[in-house]
């Protein structure tokens, strides 16, 4: 009884630091996070004059009177530095991209991921109106790389980190782990309290929409599928929490997030949002999916044998 117990001790992501953890994990985070903010940012640089430029389809007089006095928003910054909007705004875009790109390269990891998670907020508070939500996920990813340190072993310049690097990038990594578990479960409890995800309403009206999709959806479908989808999603985000700690349980989890994520990319047209979600999922989770998947190929190997 006593060995049972510590072994579900030790198999517990809440009270063993350890546990589904690998080397260089919180550095793949760091590569990943950068990479998908300079991919995002380049969405909006590729229409600057709509989107980025100060007088874009929102101008910046229009988003700066919607903002709190305390908000780092471009015109105010432009302002207090005495800069023309437009100069402003080039310094303000290469600052960015450099520091994006030296934090995938992981040069000054710490002062470029305090520069990207800033000037990330300057730009969201003009960009906000076109991001659906990923600017939530993507500026607490960026803090957390402000917070903890991402290290050296997977750079230009590889430096051996020490324990007490190791151990706080752990943390990290558990921290964002637990943060996925909650925005997930508060996601499903919202759609839980909503008809319209067990009826197949939300899903049928976002999916006929053509506006957001980057690829249409087919009609020729039960309505059905929508009903049982909505509430498989409810399901999958209420319970995230528990599902993810049951082993085997949990790689089909991860996948079954995965193909949901990549769903909204397509169907829903939602592409940064899908792409970031479906890839910290994977970079987060992965030593624990190999983990389940070495074990389900070593059953099936004895078997095989066993036949």
């Amino acid at each position: 009884m006593k060995k049972k117990a510590l072994y579900l001790l030790k198999e517990n992501i809440f009270c063993y630091l350890d546990y589904g953890q690998s080397k260089y994990q919180f550095e793949y985070f760091r590569i990943a996070i950068a990479l998908f903010s300079l991919f995002n940012f380049g969405a909006f640089l590729y229409d600057y004059e709509v989107f980025v430029s100060p007088d874009g389809i929102i101008n910046w007089e229009v988003t700066q009177a919607s903002s709190f006095w305390f908000d780092p928003h471009p015109a105010r910054l432009a302002n207090w530095l005495n800069m023309s909007h437009e100069t402003f705004n080039f310094f303000a875009i290469s600052l960015y991209v450099g520091s994006l790109v030296l934090l995938a390269l992981g040069i000054f990891t710490r002062v470029s991921s305090l520069l990207a998670f800033f000037f990330f907020l300057v730009f969201s508070l003009s960009l906000y109106p076109f991001l659906y939500g990923v600017d939530l996920y993507q500026s607490v990813f960026l803090l957390f790389l402000t917070i903890f340190p991402s290290g050296y072993a997977l750079s230009l310049a590889p430096k051996k980190s020490d324990d007490k690097i190791l151990n706080q990038q752990k943390i990290a990594v558990r921290g964002i782990q637990i943060y996925l578990a909650l925005t997930y479960f508060s996601a499903g409890f919202g759609k839980f309290n909503m008809d319209s995800w067990f009826n197949g309403e939300f899903l049928y009206l976002s999916l006929s929409d053509p506006t957001y999709q980057l690829l249409p959806f087919t009609y020729n479908v039960h309505y059905g599928f929508y009903v049982f989808s909505g509430v498989l999603v409810v399901f999958i985000e209420m319970f995230y929490f528990i599902l993810v700690l049951i082993h085997y349980v949990r790689t089909v989890l991860i996948i079954a997030i995965v193909g949901m994520h990549l769903f909204i990319a397509f169907f829903m047209g939602l592409v940064p949002f899908g792409v970031l979600l479906m890839m910290v999922n994977l970079v987060i989770w992965y030593p624990l999916i190999l983990t389940d998947l070495k074990k389900i190929f070593k059953i099936y190997k004895r078997y095989e044998l066993a036949i």
